[in-house]
């Protein structure tokens, strides 16, 4: 098939961890861990021992020099955003034990949004939709939040809109995919319609 996009760009200036993502003191994340989507070894390992206190891709690039907390901010209130991130099981046991993909709200009105899921042993992509109070514009971005289950973890994306679209990689800041357009003329188009 043909995909066909809108222009959307990923506001989480990590994607990938590259040693920016965080874990907090009931989490661990271990670098490099297994074989991305895309081929690369970048795909990092991530637990909990709380159910309450997940790991997440670190969102601030000040936050990255810092250490400080690592919040998504100058989101647009009222908006609605959609996170995503590729999951995997990490071993064999771990093949349908629960994860989850959520965010919470920093301050403002209560918000947390969330969407657990059984891992494979195929990369799947997973995301959680949510539309910010008119009082916020800061969120957390988590994965985990299930004792016992341990996951790979790569391509994480926040982007404005009501859908996950294609991933687009960030390193240290936003990324913008333009709006994709589709041109038949002449013979292309008289292949297709008879």
């Amino acid at each position: 098939g043909l995909l066909i996009e809108e222009e959307r760009t990923n506001v989480l200036p990590f994607s990938i961890d590259e040693g920016n993502w965080r874990a907090n003191s009931a989490g661990t994340i271990t670098l490099n861990s297994g074989i991305a989507p895309d081929g690369t070894n970048t795909a990092s390992k991530m637990s909990t021992t709380s159910t309450d206190m997940d790991v997440g891709p670190m969102t601030s690039t000040s936050d990255a020099v810092s250490g400080g907390s690592s919040y998504l901010d100058n989101l647009s209130s009222g908006a609605t955003y959609t996170y995503s991130a590729f999951f995997k099981a990490s071993t064999t046991a771990q093949v349908g034990n629960n994860f989850k993909i959520r965010m919470k709200r920093v301050s403002g009105t209560g918000l947390v949004a969330d969407t657990t899921f059984a891992l494979t042993s195929d990369w799947v992509r997973h995301s959680v939709t949510f539309t910010l109070p008119g009082d916020v514009t800061r969120i957390w971005t988590y994965v985990g939040g299930v004792i016992g289950s341990e996951a790979l973890v790569w391509g994480a994306q926040v982007e404005l809109g009501a859908f996950a679209t294609s991933f687009m990689f960030t390193s240290g800041s936003t990324s913008t995919r333009g709006q994709d357009f589709l041109v038949m003329t002449g013979t292309d188009v008289d292949d297709i319609f008879n």
